[in-house]
């Protein structure tokens, strides 16, 4: 290459000197295809290359789910998001700072508790309302698909509660689930003690409460007959017994007989045929009080009995009855009997011959009245 200071002595072979040394420094200006570009090889001077226009000018823009673009490839692109997003529904999504809506309800602003919300399962709406009510409150939600196990713990019933075909669900206290189990054959539902209960339906005026049969005792007791559910009862007694003498009446409580000297009672007696009349009482210092008698096998005897208040604390207990005998001559009679214990509820009673042994059979009915 010539220098400033050469001297042209021969102009054609100076410039052909020229142009080789142009054509060496520059070779790497030679070559390229479209749309390369001439890019810096090393530090050294004019040391190029071509490569690809990837430098850091777009070259391209891809549209992806829910946006579409305009002159992907320039100059100038043009990006927009869709208004309406089909979403994926075979794998989970996370919404952040989303805008959810239907026709009726929108979530403008999960954050902010006074906008309204609305939670549909199966197309059953089951929760309304705004944002700090909608899951503070119970609220019952139709899950159609019963397979598998739902954990729903607000205002849901466990099915374990019930163990038994039949059983019942109530409210023992407030928002207090209880079982109830089912009840024998011919009960109903009732209310005791201000919650469901199963009790024998009354027939009529009159409970049947117990009947009992036995043979040959020297005495013979009713145990947890009477109690608070009446106030009154009826007694039917047919007896015999081994010897032909009286019957005598003793009220019970929790198993043991009231034998103290404080019974009232008054007993009169008359023949069928003679006519004839007998008596007999105690005015307050009696053991027992006398019902009428116990006969012999031949003699059979069928007493009628009320018994007033004996379960009560605080009134007089009473009873009234009447007695058939059937003898060689028919004898009947009627009688009452009073005894004043305050605070005893009596909740049974005994028959005792005053000699001998009975048999029989005895009912016992509650009254209505």
């Amino acid at each position: 290459m010539p220098t400033a200071t050469d001297l042209v002595t021969d102009l054609p072979a100076d410039f052909e000197v020229f142009g080789q040394a142009v054509d060496t420094d520059f070779v790497d200006l030679l070559g390229g295809t479209t749309g390369q570009i001439l890019s810096k090889t090393s530090a050294t001077d004019l040391d190029f290359t071509w490569i690809a226009n990837d430098q850091g000018d777009i070259t391209g823009v891809t549209a992806g789910n829910g946006i579409t673009v305009t002159s992907p490839t320039g100059p100038v692109p043009t990006v927009a998001i869709n208004t309406a997003v089909t979403a994926d529904l075979t794998t989970a999504q996370t919404l952040t700072n989303k805008k959810l809506s239907d026709s009726t309800t929108t979530i403008v602003d999960v954050s902010d508790p006074t906008k309204a919300i609305k939670f549909d399962v199966a197309g059953t709406t089951a929760i309304t309302g705004t944002i700090a009510t909608a899951f503070t409150t119970a609220k019952t939600v139709t899950i159609p698909d019963t397979t598998g196990t739902v954990a729903l713990t607000n205002g849901v019933v466990n099915n374990t509660l019930t163990t038994t075909t039949g059983d019942i669900i109530y409210a023992s206290a407030a928002n207090t689930p209880a079982r109830l189990g089912i009840g024998s054959a011919s009960q109903v539902l009732s209310v005791s003690g201000g919650i469901p209960a199963w009790s024998t339906p009354s027939t009529g005026a009159m409970t049947l409460i117990s009947t009992t049969s036995f043979s040959a005792q020297s005495s013979q007791s009713f145990n947890s007959v009477f109690s608070a559910t009446y106030n009154n009862y009826k007694v039917m007694i047919t007896t015999f017994g081994s010897a032909d003498t009286q019957m005598n009446f003793r009220f019970r409580a929790s198993g043991t007989d009231n034998s103290s000297a404080n019974y009232n009672y008054a007993v009169i007696g008359t023949g069928a045929i003679s006519g004839s009349t007998s008596t007999d009482g105690n005015a307050g210092s009696a053991t027992s009080m006398q019902i009428g008698s116990n006969n012999n096998t031949v003699q059979r005897q069928l007493i009628s009995m009320d018994i007033i208040s004996p379960f009560s604390t605080t009134s007089t207990k009473g009873l009234s009855y009447s007695f058939i005998r059937s003898r060689t001559a028919i004898f009947g009679g009627n009688g009452y009997g009073l005894l004043d214990v305050s605070g005893t509820a009596f909740d049974g009673f005994t028959l005792i011959p005053a000699s001998g042994t009975l048999s029989g059979t005895v009912s016992i009915y509650g009254m209505s009245i």
